[in-house]
């Protein structure tokens, strides 16, 4: 498994590399959809995906006896990606930029409180208010991101519409 997910991690950056150089892009849809391909870095976008989630697989596997390691790695992971979101905002249009990063910041706020949940914090009342806290940033991401998606489909309704009067 391991050999699998190193070998699609390499044929991913091999593949942006070839989509940053100008070859023929619609071989590669996957990997550069919406993605601006003007610098390596923007490029990286899907690879750096890849990468994330083989790093938090290993973390997983390796640091399991370690929880407040295995948090703060995932901590500064996320927050890596975020400083990565941000400087280069990958994506062609702007408000993909902007739900990407909305979802890495709430993803970040749902991260930090996850050293709550460790056997550091022995009152489970604590833990239970954190709890739901959690499961609010979650649902409110959801709702947003729902809103979001409905409100693009509507506007598009709108436009087509609007093309047959």
């Amino acid at each position: 498994m391991v050999t699998l997910t190193l070998l699609l991690t390499a044929l991913s950056f091999r593949l942006a590399w070839r989509a940053h150089q100008g070859a023929d892009t619609s071989r590669y849809s996957l990997i550069v959809h919406d993605v601006k391909l003007d610098t390596y870095a923007r490029a990286l976008y899907t690879p750096l995906g890849l990468v994330r989630r083989a790093y938090i697989v290993a973390n997983v596997i390796f640091l399991g006896s370690f929880p407040v390691l295995q948090i703060g790695l995932f901590l500064a992971q996320q927050l890596a990606f975020s400083l990565y979101l941000y400087c280069t905002r990958p994506f062609e249009e702007p408000k993909l930029n902007r739900i990407e990063m909305f979802n890495e910041g709430m993803l970040l706020l749902c991260a930090s409180s996850l050293l709550v949940f460790t056997d550091y914090i022995e009152d489970p009342d604590t833990q239970y208010t954190f709890g739901w806290g959690v499961a609010g940033i979650m649902l409110s991401t959801v709702i947003i991101n729902t809103l979001i998606a409905t409100s693009d489909q509507i506007m598009e309704v709108w436009r087509h519409l609007k093309l047959l009067a």
